[in-house]
């Protein structure tokens, strides 16, 4: 129904999804040896008291027992802030090598809070952790787990059967989660190609939508709450009208909605077919006016909302060769976006998403399942998996060329991939597949919340419109000479510097 766009050129897959298949496709993790890591012997200074022979003897034994030497078949294990993984330029090599530890980095990071035991599918290609307003969300088998930010509430809510019907083989599970901007509506996608919605606060069934489109594996709102985008495993990103969503599922009681209804209340705005994969990544800008999206098949495209129409042509992005999924806009610079690769490409990217071209890059050796770009300062936390699963800082100075990412620090290493990464003023929160989220203060002082319109402009924009004084113009039209004197147009007369 609606037209595609498509490049014939296409770089090396990762995976590629067979037609109408609904089974998962997880990365296959290829076993590394943790490298032995081995305590300095630090050899006593050689010292009046130490001169003799005897005595500087007695003195290194000393210091090779208090050493600890380990044996050579043992290593650390992969929680010990030594071990292998803490720097994700070289993540194999002994945490600090490059002079990065936590301690010397990161002085000012404080964790506010610590949710444990929580059950995050260990897969690169899902998103199943949200962060909304007060809330974490957190998608797992056939229910939805709510939890207060402060953690002092916690609910699961069912949003699937949990008992196997009699023409499947197995259970639908969620993989995909998303919460409104205003914090109201929590909505689910899962592996069978259903779109749930309920209400965050009574727990209150919203809609459930049967489509065919196979595993939805990401979901993203529009920040404005108007739009909601999913990526699903056939290669699509459908974009839905919320109003008219919730109007056909009001007028069906809450039953079981169709696509073919969907489509007959124009509840469809935007599907494109730019990808030859898996869709695992969606996300929409800060302001709304664009979305990126990233495929399994190592192309990243972006719409401008504008043109949000069936015949749109997207700016693409070229130059990851694995799979992208990991998304941050700049709040600062709403044209900015950072996007990182998977396993085989492990590059960190800034692009201009105005002409599609890319402002920096840098390797990390490491994969990046998530990105989250700071709201108060030029500085992104990334996510990273297979090696190093941990959190890192970065800096971004856009003067600077293609140098301009440069690592500060590691923020915390988790003990499995860095599924998730959010940012809310001066916080970031962390999930990974070892069953935690961590919420840290690292930025600086806390920033308030912008609101937006449906037509995604600033409700704060009238404080900068307001006309300017005759003292402000005149600074503005003032004209240095040559001379170095400073002409004013209202008085025409010449004022020395």
């Amino acid at each position: 129904m609606f037209a595609s766009y498509s490049n014939a050129s296409s770089p090396p897959l990762s995976y590629r999804s067979p037609p109408g298949s609904l089974m998962a496709a997880s990365p296959v993790d290829t076993p590394i040896l943790k490298p032995k890591i081995y305590t300095p012997i630090v050899l006593p200074e050689c010292t009046d008291d130490t001169n003799d022979e005897h005595a500087y003897s007695t003195s290194l034994i000393r210091s090779i027992a208090s050493s600890g030497l380990e044996d050579a078949n043992t290593s650390r294990p992969s929680s010990d802030p030594r071990a292998y993984g803490q720097n994700p330029r070289r993540p194999l090599s002994p945490a600090g090598s490059l002079g990065i530890t936590a301690d010397r980095d990161l002085e000012n990071v404080t964790t506010t809070h610590v949710f444990r035991n929580l059950k995050i599918t260990d897969d690169y290609y899902l998103n199943a952790v949200a962060w909304g307003p007060g809330n974490f969300a957190v998608g797992h088998d056939q229910r939805v787990t709510l939890m207060a930010e402060t953690g002092l509430t916690k609910a699961a809510v069912r949003v699937l059967p949990t008992t196997l019907p009699p023409h499947r083989r197995k259970l639908d599970t969620v993989t995909s989660v998303a919460v409104s901007p205003d914090g109201t509506i929590v909505a689910a996608g899962t592996t069978m190609s259903m779109l749930v919605m309920f209400d965050a606060h009574d727990r209150r069934l919203l809609l459930r939508c049967q489509l065919n489109c196979g595993r939805i594996a990401a979901l993203s709102f529009r920040p404005c709450g108007e739009y909601i985008t999913m990526g699903t495993r056939r290669g699509s990103a459908i974009t839905f009208s919320m109003a008219r969503l919730l109007s056909i599922a009001s007028r069906s009681n809450h039953r079981m909605v169709t696509g073919s209804r969907l489509i007959a209340g124009c509840a469809i705005m935007h599907e494109s077919q730019a990808h030859d994969a898996e869709v695992c990544g969606v996300k929409w800008s800060h302001d709304g006016s664009y979305l990126a999206t990233g495929g399994n098949d190592a192309r990243v495209f972006i719409w401008k909302t504008p043109h949000l129409t069936p015949m749109a042509k997207p700016v693409r992005l070229v130059g990851h060769k694995a799979a992208v999924k990991a998304f941050g806009w700049s709040c600062q610079s709403p044209h900015y976006l950072a996007t990182g690769g998977g396993s085989s490409d492990g590059k960190l990217r800034i692009w201009d998403v105005r002409t599609g071209a890319m402002l920096a890059e840098v390797a990390t050796r490491s994969q990046l399942c998530s990105i989250a770009w700071s709201e108060t300062a030029d500085a992104i936390c990334v996510g990273h998996g297979y090696s190093s699963n941990c959190v890192t800082l970065w800096e971004f100075d856009k003067f600077q060329g293609p140098s301009a990412i440069k690592q500060v620090g590691v923020v915390a290493t988790h003990g499995g991939r860095v599924m998730f990464l959010g940012s809310r003023g001066n916080k970031v929160a962390s999930g990974s597949s070892d069953g935690s989220i961590r919420v840290f203060t690292l930025f600086g002082a806390e920033k308030e919340p912008r609101h937006w319109t449906p037509d995604s402009i600033p409700l704060d924009m009238t404080d900068r419109t307001k006309k300017s004084t005759k003292k402000d113009l005149r600074s503005f039209f003032a004209v240095r000479t040559s001379a170095g004197l400073w002409l004013d147009p209202y008085s025409s007369s010449m004022a020395a510097m």
